[in-house]
């Protein structure tokens, strides 16, 4: 018999989360139905697992859950973004990773959480919260891959409260966290060149035009 795990103790607070529109809406019914069906299949030994992990700390204005279930052999994760003032407020990005207990090596740089833990193999987290257009709104880099050059990520940025859009630029052309420039408001990646020197571009972000380089040099490495 397969062993299934339940972390349900975060449901009543999914269960309060009322969808904005009508696919949301039907997201947000299945995930209930999975729930029920997770206790049914922990008294029957039906083929379901689901299991959540969540975390208060990484947002000023979001509650996070990750959600994994694998129904009929297919496996579902997806990232529930939960208002904490409105739990009517729900939104979901899909997940491509299962995520477990560790994912909360998550970080965030608006809350502080985990922002001074040191990085390794350049992983920041399954998740990291940031103003990466710095518009003032908290935005989301969730973790896609781990390769010998450090984690993938995709990014999604806030529009209206609640609402993230996946940016294609930072998550196709950069795919890497990169460091953030708050003095001149630009996203600064940096690659090796040579052996001696360093690549060094900046991207600014404007809301009409998208991202544009504003600054492409090569800096000898001393």
């Amino acid at each position: 018999m397969k062993k299934y795990l339940l972390i349900l103790s975060l449901s009543a607070f999914l269960a309060k989360c009322n969808s904005v529109s009508d696919q949301d809406n039907k997201e947000y019914k299945d995930s209930l139905d999975a729930l029920s069906q997770a206790q049914a299949a922990a008294k029957s030994g039906d083929a379901i697992y689901v299991s959540m992990y969540g975390n208060f700390e990484l947002s000023k204005s979001f509650f996070f859950l990750f959600q994994n279930r694998v129904d009929n052999s297919r496996f579902y994760s997806r990232l529930s973004i939960n208002s904490k003032k409105d739990s009517s407020l729900c939104s979901y990005i899909d997940s491509p990773r299962e995520v477990n207990e560790k994912a909360w090596s998550s970080r965030s740089y608006t809350t502080g959480f985990h922002m001074k833990d040191e990085v390794m193999d350049g992983d920041y987290g399954e998740l990291v919260i940031q103003d990466f257009n710095f518009d003032g709104k908290e935005d989301i880099a969730l973790k896609t891959d781990q390769s010998n050059a450090g984690a993938k990520y995709a990014f999604y940025l806030q529009q209206s409260f609640g609402k993230f859009n996946q940016d294609d630029f930072l998550t196709e052309s950069i795919s890497f966290l990169p460091t953030l420039d708050e003095k001149t408001k630009t996203v600064v990646v940096t690659t090796i060149a040579g052996a001696s020197t360093i690549h060094e571009q900046k991207y600014s972000f404007n809301a009409d035009k998208g991202w544009k380089i504003a600054v492409d040099t090569l800096i000898e490495n001393q």
